[in-house]
């Protein structure tokens, strides 16, 4: 069978596990696939760990992240690269408090319900972090560009994105 059809069968694998045992097995077919074609069925992989029972979980994201670890720059896709940051949290809050993007965090932690996800964005807007997507926009950031970089997509959050770039900033005392 050729690689490329075997890389997609072990994808459409990954996205069914809900074991230890399927995460490692599935773990083991990756490996065993080239290099060049490990990125695609191993986030499909690291998007299943939320799927696991919570027991489990901590030994699944260790192995997921010593995976790509293991990926040369050359075969790391962006979303492998962020969902490997994001596993490295242990919280979804944490993550999102961290300057993660919401939607690979939501992802991550397999949360669909949206006003979960406006949660989390509140979580990013609302933080005093220096890299909250609130003080971006409160100090002059263009919107779309940090909705962008910070996963906010839902209309609530984009309507708090603007409502914070409209407050008038504090200016510095002025100097004899």
């Amino acid at each position: 069978m050729a690689d490329e059809a075997r890389a997609a069968i072990v994808t459409a694998q990954a996205g069914r596990i809900n074991s230890l045992a399927g995460f490692q097995a599935t773990a083991r077919d990756i490996q065993a696939l080239p290099l060049s074609l490990q990125a695609e069925p191993l986030l499909a992989l690291g998007l299943r760990i939320h799927a696991l029972p919570q027991r489990e979980r901590q030994q699944a994201i260790a192995a997921f992240r010593s995976m790509v670890a293991t990926l040369s720059d050359a075969y790391c896709t962006p979303e492998l690269v962020d969902l490997d940051r994001v596993a490295a949290h242990e919280t979804a809050t944490s993550a999102v408090e961290a300057g993660e993007k919401v939607q690979v965090v939501a992802n991550f932690h397999g949360i669909t319900d949206p006003s979960l996800i406006y949660g989390l964005e509140m979580v990013t807007i609302d933080t005093n972090a220096p890299n909250s997507a609130g003080e971006a926009v409160a100090a002059g950031a263009n919107i779309q560009f940090v909705a962008q970089r910070h996963g906010i997509t839902t209309s609530a959050g984009l309507q708090n994105l603007n409502r914070i770039s409209t407050i008038p900033r504090a200016r510095s005392p002025s100097r004899p």
